[in-house]
């Protein structure tokens, strides 16, 4: 009967084990009794009375493993005759040291060998996991080496840095190695088309490299609503309403800011011009028909390009003055419409 081991607290794989009880030597004499710690057997290593052998801790993982002797026939009894007086044996917990390589890519899957100590048996029930993601296709090489896949999680983003973890026979690793996500700057090499209208819902193709990350496309400082999937070359995005020439084009990936440089290549974005295609006159002692109104009357402005805001547009006439020359001239508050419309208010006469 087994009464108690020393020392109590958990051992690791290699390392000697005191089992101490009564009559040891019935269970664990030359026919080929055991120590079974779980259902591993413990090697007996020297036999120092009927009260007490030592063992040598095999190779396995885990927690509470009751702690019985196998007699030379196969069979195994229990520690004690009582069950409350059983013995049980915990290994330590798995360590983790480092991992290798350290960081990865967002795009595509990384291969990584997670390097540290107390990993188990090739038959324990083990796992890794970055962050809260598994890894996938793990696979066992050593008691200080394991293998896996990472696969970026969509919530990361470069720089992320997150914890890798062993778990095995159900006790997790105290310590943890760090894993960083790092991601490649993204360039866009052209725009297709790069120009459009003011009101926008405009489908721009960004061509380039290192595409397939992007999560935010800017033109001018609006956003342009991605499409779909983007690949590493070309990238589909939907503008909405812009105003403005020479509109820098930003794009990120995974956090990866690039910008496009406003120089002579062409990738930049322009908003086609105002166009107006007619004049109504709404009011009181119109005289002519394109006269401009007189206090109290107004006019609609008809075209297309006008913008989404009443402040970025602005409304004026040529007036000739002397031989040949022109004076523009305000006509009063624009009232925003919609992008073919505007209503002007006359404030004078």
């Amino acid at each position: 009967m087994i009464t108690g081991l020393e020392p109590a607290e958990p051992r690791a794989p290699g390392q000697m084990l005191t089992v101490k009880g009564t009559n040891l030597c019935v269970g664990t004499d030359k026919l080929g009794g055991q120590v079974l710690l779980g259902e591993r057997v413990c090697p007996t290593v020297s036999r120092l009375s009927a009260e007490e052998l030592v063992c040598q801790v095999p190779l396995g993982a885990g927690v509470d493993l009751p702690v019985t002797i196998q007699d030379g026939m196969g069979a195994s009894r229990p520690t004690s005759s009582e069950p409350d007086t059983t013995v049980f044996f915990t290994y330590r917990p798995p360590v983790v040291d480092t991992v290798v390589p350290t960081a990865g890519g967002l795009v595509g899957a990384t291969v990584v060998t997670i390097l540290g100590s107390l990993f188990g048996a090739p038959d324990e029930t083990w796992s890794v996991r970055v962050g809260a993601t598994a890894c996938a296709a793990p696979v066992w090489m050593s008691d200080t080496s394991l293998a896996c896949t990472i696969q970026p999680p969509a919530s990361v983003f470069s720089g992320s840095q997150v914890p890798v973890t062993v778990e095995v026979g159900g006790q997790a690793s105290m310590q943890s190695a760090l894993f960083e996500f790092v991601g490649v700057t993204p360039k866009v090499m052209s725009i297709m088309p790069s120009h459009g209208a003011a009101a926008g819902m405009k489908l721009l193709t960004l061509s380039g490299t290192n595409l397939t990350a992007l999560d935010q496309v800017t033109v001018g400082g609006q956003p342009c609503l991605l499409l779909g999937t983007a690949s590493a070359e070309s990238a589909l995005c939907r503008l909405g309403a812009v105003m403005g020439v020479g509109l820098t084009v930003a794009v990120r990936a995974k956090g990866v800011q690039a910008a496009v440089a406003l120089d002579d290549t062409g990738l930049r974005f322009d908003v086609d011009p105002p166009v107006v295609s007619g004049v109504v006159l709404v009011g009181e002692d119109i005289a002519g028909p394109l006269r401009f109104p007189v206090m109290g009357g107004s006019m609609y402005i008809d075209g297309f390009n006008f913008g989404a805001k009443s402040s970025m547009t602005h409304v004026s006439k040529s007036v000739k003055v002397g031989r040949g020359g022109v004076r523009q001239t305000g006509l009063g508050v624009f009232k925003h419409v919609n992008h073919a419309r505007g209503r002007i208010c006359s404030s004078h006469s």
